[in-house]
């Protein structure tokens, strides 16, 4: 242990990269911690902040997942505020204070930390020291993974989940060092990156396109036919493990089959239905006659109700559908200043003045459209290559992208692309010091080679 310590602080010391990633991981803990102490408010209004936390101290009371009626219900996905029951849990058992948002604040605090430490180790283990240490200080930086580290909603728990599941699956080149035939990850690694997958799946279902898409980047690594179908049965039967005891749950307490939420058909409907915007909206084609509330057969009802609805009418008019992937599009990737308006619980706690919020909202903005547009430049370099591992990252990165195509748009939709699109985006960031090097008089071409091993192909 002693050694591996000494170790440690050995390479610190004379691996400015790896100065740089602990500079980038202290110094995103600090203003996470800033913020969160400034910021962090107990949620006002009927919004997503207000039911997981209800949800949570549900589970935490030990009454179970259950509505504000008592009723069980699946309408949230599990994910988040059965993590969130944890910390609520500790704070009303033990002497902490009894203050559940900053108890919330301080499990994505935690999480945001190591989200910081888990891009610059995933940026090194694809491409090289450099390219990691940059990308986690890209994501140390983010201003809206910053500002959601003090809201208790799901971004900044499923973020540390999908990262943690990534690093685990990509940890260990898929090729031979020297061209050597491909080879995939074994079935252990498969199986511990499933499990936490499926875990991410039940904090937002919407990662299922990014999960759906993996197995591509396996068929590459894999080119036996038999050998990629058992290494996909593992990674999703691990997953599976996870989900289907919430589904057989929701089977029991619901007396219906809910995979994992009912708030599909909502999600549905308000993205399909006449004059639809490609946004967030409340149309009467939706919630107009709808059946009494009576949960948790309500809610059951409600969910198969708005899918037939929507269903029905993407069907009646396939050519809307053309016109709505571009706005869905648009929309969940205007702007990146959704997290300023949480903070003020979507305008029902207006406590920052309308100054401060015009600053944070470019504050946003400012370093999101630039990590945007190199994020993409270095998607399409990664894609251009030829390594499995870093197409992984492409596919699950076009995953997300796509997921609100069937239902509706909205900027916090992308908000878990950013620390995926930190890696690639290094990717042009990290070549700079090495131009700097090249063009200074007197350079031999041993200088900055910890850069140059960094753009290296796998």
């Amino acid at each position: 242990m002693r050694a591996t310590v000494g170790e440690a602080i050995g390479r610190l010391r004379r691996e400015r990269h790896t100065q740089v990633l602990a500079a980038a991981v202290l110094g995103g803990f600090v203003v996470r911690l800033v913020w969160i102490l400034y910021a962090t408010r107990a949620p006002a209004g009927e919004h997503d902040p207000a039911f997981y936390e209800a949800l949570a101290r549900s589970l935490a009371a030990g009454d179970g997942y259950a509505g504000p009626t008592g009723q069980p219900t699946a309408y949230y996905p599990p994910g988040y505020p059965a993590a969130l029951s944890v910390v609520v849990w500790l704070v009303l058992h033990t002497p902490l204070p009894d203050d559940v948002p900053m108890a919330g604040a301080a499990l994505n605090l935690v999480v945001g930390t190591v989200s910081i430490a888990l891009v610059g180790l995933l940026g090194r283990r694809l491409v090289g020291p450099w390219v990691g240490a940059i990308a986690a200080v890209l994501v140390a930086l983010t201003p809206s993974l910053i500002m959601y580290t003090g809201l208790l909603l799901t971004e900044t728990l499923f973020i540390g989940v999908e990262l943690a599941a990534l690093a685990v699956l990509l940890w260990r080149p898929w090729s031979g060092e020297s061209g050597g035939r491909p080879e995939a990850p074994s079935a252990r690694r498969l199986a511990f990156a499933g499990v936490l997958f499926g875990f991410a799946l039940l904090v937002r279902p919407t990662f299922g396109p990014a999960f759906v898409l993996l197995p591509v980047a396996l068929a590459l690594a894999w080119r036996d036919a038999r050998r990629w179908i058992r290494g996909t049965a593992v990674l999703v039967g691990a997953a599976a493990l996870v989900v289907v005891p919430w589904t057989i749950r929701n089977l029991v307490q619901l007396h219906a089959f809910v995979p994992i939420s009912t708030n599909t058909g909502d999600n549905l409907c308000i993205g399909n239905h006449p004059g639809a915007p490609g946004s967030f909206a409340l149309p009467e084609y939706c919630f107009a006659d709808l059946p009494p509330f009576d949960p948790p057969a309500s809610e059951v009802e409600q969910n198969r109700l708005l899918t037939e609805r929507a269903l029905e009418w993407a069907k009646d008019h396939p050519g809307e559908q053309v016109r709505l992937l571009a706005w869905r599009t648009y929309f969940t990737f205007l702007n990146d200043h959704e997290a300023v308006r949480a903070t003020t619980s979507y305008g029902d706690d207006p406590w920052l003045s309308p100054r401060r919020v015009e600053v944070l909202q470019f504050w946003a903005d400012a370093v999101y459209f630039p990590l945007l547009a190199l994020g993409a430049l270095g998607v399409a370099a990664f894609g251009a290559g030829r390594s499995p591992r870093r197409l992984a990252l492409v596919l699950v990165i076009a995953g997300i992208a796509i997921a609100p195509w069937p239902f509706f748009g909205e900027p916090r939709f992308h908000v878990p692309l950013l620390p995926l699109l930190a890696v690639p985006a290094a990717l042009p960031l990290a070549a700079f010091p090495e131009i700097r090097r090249r063009f200074r008089p007197g350079f031999t071409g041993t200088e900055g080679r910890d850069v140059g091993h960094s753009l290296t192909p796998e």
